[in-house]
This record gives structure tokens, sequence and C-alpha cells, in this order.
């Protein structure tokens, strides 16, 4: 254990000496010129809120996305396309699929599918396509547990403890002759925070101070080196003793000492060694996820200069001074949390104390900013029994709430124990703690400040409001490029879209912000100069890579306990319910004799049982331009004059215009059993065709006076064949199956106010209730309602969500009794 802590100190001392160095190779004009860059670019920060975090193989997990403004943390929609994930502990992406955001949230769930999905710790991540302009620190992550069988944890022993010490000189450096601020943590092998006390020493093994921890294994002391000296630690535990840990070695350098900050005021001195006073002008920027809110230039005439800045003009969260020397380069660094933000304060209040099992539950939701006054809000809520909330907390890191992750997760690199606990009843108390959590993960680790030294800014990466296809026109004789060809997207799953696009020098085009619901059959049709489809059409991969990923370092080693045992019982016996649900609840009816003509046997829609005429489309029609020419001469009765847009339909001798000026009745196509004018059918490509069906006489009544003088009826062939690649089906024409935005199922909640024999099955659910999405009114007020199941217990309900007009966060735990 010795020799582990020794070389862990050995590996942390090589990075504490080079690394800073490094990174503040930066100097004031690069930092301010990016700066200025940052200032006009829109970033962003997102929070899932899941509904639990422990899951078996076969459940569902529910998630309600917060999609912010990175700066100010109110609501957006700078992007639409919200990147969701689950990792597996190799750090292979198992699933994924793309949330639509809409003014600033949204929501999703993911099957954990018994086949794909094994035991371990996984990571749901959250991302937005231009977050990835910056360090994936900014994504939100967060793990889980999924767990079928834990028998096989009874053979893991609990591991022994091995300990480190790492030390984090206030700004970056420790510089003898003036008063340093030194923060400490003491970490096990996991990473988690470890109580121990520290003595420190100077190199004639005097005792200088002793102090302990003071949350999650942190703490500081406050000491003044001198010149020539060194100094070491020692830290233990009831377990344990460690062995020398040398400090820094002090040196005629710049440091910066934050003597008030949790107030209004901030006052923070710039220090630096006696030696080093020679009435320089040095300089601070002071600046807020990357944008400058103070700059200033100082003379520095003593060891220490005070600098006094007003709290209440800077924006809330996390907020880096820098110090310039002379030279203009950058020396120290540290970072300070602000807490102005208006808080949302959320009351959750049950209409009993206590409640029986399969029993209504009634929740009255209302939002408040800090003036106590009513405030409009969106809020997601999971109700989950203690028990399994008891158990993740056990078994996992502590999970983030929407405070944590937007104010502090986001803003910081590496992992922080139990982020929530800063921001649930924030004080003073909790302030100092969270600005320990600051010093102890320090400067080096702010995600902003690398944008900050780049030599040149790039954004890489464009917001995304929708799905981007791009692809190649060339000629079909020579394969030369289509300079300034026509190339149109045809799309018709729940509503039809067409859309047309010129081709560049490069015969290359695009299509930008393509909404697609769910999966879509897109097809492409690409025309030379004389609008002829005589070209060839090659389609780029509308999949981008994913961000990268690594595996997760540490797998938690626990024994299974009899909750954890309870979780997964009760989950292998709703999923064998479930299986045999559909068995259970059928109702035998006696045999009844129901005579009428039958219906086409196909997954289309109709009203009409048998049309007069069915032309099936195939393969053969497909070089035909619409289903006019297809109709044309194949129907007894059916005459089409013209062409596409003018065309005309005559139908048993009554004339039919596509323009509306030339008839009273234009609208006598369906298309997917939906009524749609005649020009729309124009821009139907033949591919896209299952089944035209044409009703003449009496069938197309049940239409009413539409059908007086017949029907003409498209359906379409759906997404239902296999396209996972694009497919040429013709000269100049390409189609392909595209994923879109995931279509989001519904949280199932049975209501026990009906039939009873509906529900003879046993209700041990998991997540009780689960609701994404709850608006609060003008008057900060909603209402829900659910009913218990058949497990008994204590139940945690936890709300969070934000203001709709602001920055307001907020988050509510409460529980209430099912006895």
């Amino acid at each position: 254990m010795k020799n582990s802590t020794t070389l862990q100190f050995i590996h942390f001392l090589f990075i504490l000496t080079f690394v800073p160095q490094v990174v503040l190779a930066q100097t004031l004009s690069n930092s301010t010129e990016n700066l200025k860059v940052l200032s006009t670019i829109n970033t962003e920060k997102v929070h899932l809120h899941l509904d639990r975090r422990i899951f078996s193989p076969g459940e569902d997990l529910w998630y309600s996305a917060y999609l912010v403004d990175g700066t100010f943390h109110h609501l957006t929609s700078t992007s639409n396309n919200l990147h969701v994930e689950l990792i597996a502990p190799d750090g292979s992406i198992v699933l994924s699929q793309v949330a639509l955001i809409y003014n600033g949230t949204g929501h999703g769930d993911f099957k954990l599918d018994n086949n794909s999905i094994k035991d371990g710790i996984y990571r749901i991540r959250a991302y937005t396509n231009h977050m990835r302009n910056f360090d994936d620190a900014i994504f939100f992550e967060e793990e889980i547990l999924i767990t079928s069988n834990q028998e096989k944890e009874k053979q893991t022993a609990e591991a022994q403890k091995e300990l480190s010490l790492q030390f984090f000189p206030e700004g970056g450096n420790l510089v003898y002759g003036v008063i340093n601020r030194v923060a400490f943590h003491i970490t096990n092998q996991f990473g988690k925070g470890e109580k121990a006390t520290v003595t420190i020493f100077d190199q004639t093994d005097k005792r200088i101070i002793k102090t302990k921890t003071i949350h999650n294994g942190m703490g500081k002391f406050v000491f003044k080196p001198e010149r020539y000296k060194t100094y070491y630690a020692l830290f233990s535990t009831p377990e344990f003793t460690s062995e020398k840990v040398e400090l820094p070695k002090s040196e005629m350098n710049y440091s910066i000492f934050v003597g008030r900050q949790f107030s209004s005021e901030l006052d923070f001195h710039i220090c630096t060694s006696p030696d080093n006073v020679k009435h320089q002008q040095v300089s601070y920027i002071i600046q807020t996820r990357g944008k400058l809110f103070s700059s200033n230039s100082i003379s520095i005439d003593s060891p220490q200069t005070v600098v006094r800045i007003n709290k209440n003009d800077m924006p809330s969260g996390i907020s880096c001074i820098t110090i310039f020397d002379e030279n203009e380069v950058a020396v120290a660094e540290r970072l300070i949390y602000n807490q102005i933000r208006p808080e949302l304060n959320i009351s959750v209040k049950t209409n009993k104390t206590n409640y029986k099992n399969r029993e209504k539950v009634t929740l009255e939701i209302e939002t408040k900013n800090k003036a106590g006054k009513p405030v409009a809000a969106t809020l997601s809520m999971a109700i989950v029994a203690n028990n399994i909330i008891d158990t993740q907390n056990r078994m996992l890191n502590q999970p983030s709430n929407i405070q944590a992750s937007i104010l502090l997760n986001a803003d910081l690199k590496g992992h922080i124990e139990n982020p929530a606990y800063y921001f649930t009843n924030f004080n003073k108390t909790k302030h100092a703690k969270l600005d320990l959590a600051l010093l102890t993960h320090g400067w080096r680790k702010y995600i902003w400040k690398e944008k900050l030294t780049e030599p040149q800014l790039k954004m890489d990466y464009a917001f995304e409001n929708g799905f981007t296809f791009t692809g190649t026109a060339k000629t079909l004789v020579f394969n030369r490029p289509i300079e300034k060809g026509k190339v149109s997207l045809v799309m018709n799953e729940r509503a039809f879209y067409y859309k047309e696009t010129k081709t560049d020098e490069n015969g290359k085009f695009e299509f930008k912000n393509i909404h697609l619901e769910d999966t879509t059959l897109v097809l492409f049709q690409a025309y030379n100069k004389r609008d002829k489809r005589k070209s060839n059409i090659y389609m780029d991969s509308c999949f981008y890579a994913s961000a990268v990923t690594s595996p997760i370092d540490l797998q938690y080693h626990f024994k299974p306990d009899n909750s954890l045992n309870s979780i997964t019982a009760h989950t292998q016996e709703m999923l064998l319910l479930k299986d045999s649900l559909e068995l259970k609840n059928n109702r035998w009816l006696d045999e009844v004799i129901i005579k009428a003509e039958k219906k086409e046997k196909d997954n289309h829609f109709r009203y009409y049982s048998k049309a007069d005429v069915v032309i099936e489309v195939g393969k053969e029609h497909i070089a035909y331009n619409n289903i006019f020419e297809i109709i044309q001469g194949r129907v007894p009765g059916v005459r089409i004059i013209g062409s596409c847009p003018d065309v005309e339909i005559v139908i048993r001798g009554a004339k039919i215009m596509a323009s509306t000026k030339n008839s009273a009745n234009p609208s006598v196509c369906l298309l997917d059993g939906a009524f749609v004018e005649i020009n729309e059918m124009c821009n139907i490509h033949p591919s896209q065709v299952d089944k035209i069906e044409i009703l003449k006489g009496a069938k197309a009544a049940i239409y009413g006076s539409r059908g007086m003088d017949g029907i003409i009826a498209v359906y379409t062939k759906g997404v239902d064949s296999p396209l996972e690649k694009w497919e040429h089906i013709d000269i100049g024409i390409v189609r392909k199956k595209q994923p879109g935005y995931y279509r989001t199922r519904e949280f199932y909640s049975p209501n026990y106010d009906e039939d009873q024999t509906k529900f003879e099955s046993a209700d041990y659910r998991n997540t009780l209730y689960w609701n994404p999405q709850i608006i609060t009114d003008k008057k900060g007020k909603a209402k829900v309602s659910f009913f218990t199941s058949d497990e008994s217990g204590s139940y945690q309900v936890t709300t969070e969500g934000i203001g709709v007009y602001d920055e307001s966060m907020g988050t509510k735990v409460s529980t209430f009794e099912v006895r």
C-alpha cells in the first residue's frame, strides 16, 4: 500500500511540476482576442433527469432533457438535436438516439434489451453537435448500474484501501515570503475522499501545522513558506499512516489569495515574493465561461495587492481569475463560484400523508422565485422507492441535480464527488465547501481555459436544427460533376415533404435542417442541366462519428444485499408478468358470425372495403416520373390530360383540375388515407408507392360530396423494407430508410379507478411514476395524479426543472408513505 501511495505521489509531482508551465504558456493578447471571439459564440449546456440509476436488462430507462445557454443558463433551442448515448463499461456505445429539443426541453427513453445489455456500470451521455467544439467535460454524463444477478459479486473480495494525498496551492504556485492557502485532497483507489488528519513539517522535522479534512477528503491550511526551506506532510486514518509526502517547492512567482467571496463583493490578493516587487505592471482578467467580465492593470508595489470586485454584476456559476506578469504571460489562476442566480423554489404537496396499495395519489406542485412570487416553470418528476434510491447512492457515484450539472459539472473536468450536495439548501457553509472543491480540482481542469490558449480559435461543429444530407451528382458518361443541376428530396411518411436545391461547380449539394420524425424513407432525384434524370447520384453518410468514448476507469466493488436482491427480483417478476399479460387478460366471447365484404390484407388504412381498380406498383414503374403517368391509358374510364403540375384528370366524364381556380372540388386524391391536393401527388415518385387504387362509382360515396366524381387513392411503402444503405433504384434516384428523432414512448401508469378485473397481475413497478414534462402555469401551479403499486414503504419524489422565462433552477426532494 505504501509503495503504491509513493508511486502515485511521484506521478502527481510530475504533473504538478510540468503541467502548469504548459497550460499557462499564454499571453494576455491571445487570451483577450480569443475571448472576443468566444463572446460572439452561443455555447450550450445540457442536463438529463433520469428516473433512477439501477436497472435490470429488459427494463426501461426514462429521461428528461434540459438545454440551456452556456453563459446565462436560460432555456435555449440553438440546437434541436440532442445526442443521447448509453456507453458500456468497455467504452462502446450500445444504444444511441437523437432527441428533439423544443423550447429548450425534450425527453426520451431507452429499452434495455436483454440480448445486448450485460451486467455492469454504464454511462448515459448527452451532448449537442456544437458542444463538441469544446472539451467533452462539458457533456452531461451519469453512471447507472445494470444488474440481473448479483451472485457472482459474492466472490469479489473487498479491496484494501490505497490512499493518496495531493496538494493544490491557491493560484497554482507555492510562493515564498507571503501567506499561501494550500488545499489538499485525500482519496482512495476509487477516487472517493477519505477522512484523515494531516500534519505539515519543515525539513528539520519541525511541526508547522496540524489539520483535518473538512469535506469528502478535502481540506486546506494557510502558512508562509520560507525561502530555501522544503516541507513535507504525513497523513493518517485509524487504519493507515502514510510515508512522507513532499509539498511543492516554494518559488519566486505569483499567487492569488482570495480574502472574501461569500458576500456581494469579492476581494482577491495578487501575491508575489518580496524579492519580486519592482513596481512592475501586471494585469488580470476575470472571465465567465469564455465571456470577459473584468480586466485591469495593477502596479506591484508590495508583496500583496488587493483587488475588489462587485459580484452582483457577474453571472452565476464559476468564473476564472487569471494574472499576467509584465511580459503578458499568464502566471496564476483561481476559480471562484458566484451564487446570484434566481432560485426556483419548488413545492410538492400530497393530498394525504399515508396511502394504501393501489390508491390514487394527487400531487399539487407550485413554483416560486426567491421573493416568493409565482413563476412558470418546466419540470420533470420521478417517484422511486427509497430503498432503491439508497442502494443506487451507495453503489454508484452520487447523482447530479440540474444545478450541479449546469453550474459545476459542465465547467470542470474530472469526477466531483456528490456534486448535488453543494446545491441542496445552498448556504454560506456549502459555498465554502464548494470553494474547496474548486481549489482541489484546480484551474488546470477549467474547460473554457483551453479555448483561450489556442493560437487560432476554431469552431468545427455547427448547431444542428435538423438532419443534413449531402452528396454529389455526376454525369452518366465520364462521371463528371454536374454543375447547377437540380436535386430534389422527397419524404412522405407522416406528411408529404418536397424540397429542391442546386449543385455547385463540383456537383455537390446539401439539404440542411431537415426534420425527420422517427425513421423515414427519404428519396433523392438528380437532374442534369437539361432537366433530364440522366445522372449518377452519390450520397454521403448521414451519420457522423460519435464523440470519442473511453472505458470506465474504475468498476466499483460492492457486496450484494437484500435491497439490491429485492430490486432485481421485482424486476424479473414484472418482466415475466409482462410477457404473460396478454394471455391473462384475454376475455373469450361466444361465437359471433359477421358477414361483410373482405378488406384488403395489407397495412394500409381504408374506409372502403375494396377499390374498383388496384395497380400494384413495382420495379417496372420506376422509370415513370409520377403516378399519373402510370394511370394514363391503363384504367378504363380514367383519362389523364397534360402533365404535372398542370395535370387534368377525367373520371367517367367528370373533369377534375389540379388548379383550385379551375375546379370546385380539387381534393379528390387520397395519400395514405388523407386528402391532399393533386399537385402534391405530382411530387411523389413511383418508387415510394405500394399501390394505386381508384374508386369510380358508389364505393366513393363513403367520402360524401368529395367522392361524387371518383377518388384516386395512393398508398406508400412506408419504412417496413430494410433499407439500411442507400439503394439505387433507377438512374438518378436513390433512397434510404433514415433514422430521425427518437419517437418517445409513454410511461405506463395503471388507472385503478377502472374495472379492477383488468389488473389481476401483481404490480411492483421499480419506477412508480415518471413525468418528463410538467409545466406550471402563470400562477406557478400544476397537478399530477397516479396510483400506488403493491409495494409498501417510503417513496421519494424528485422534482426538478428550470424557469420558463429566466435562468432560475431548482430541485425538490420529498417523500410519502404507502402502508
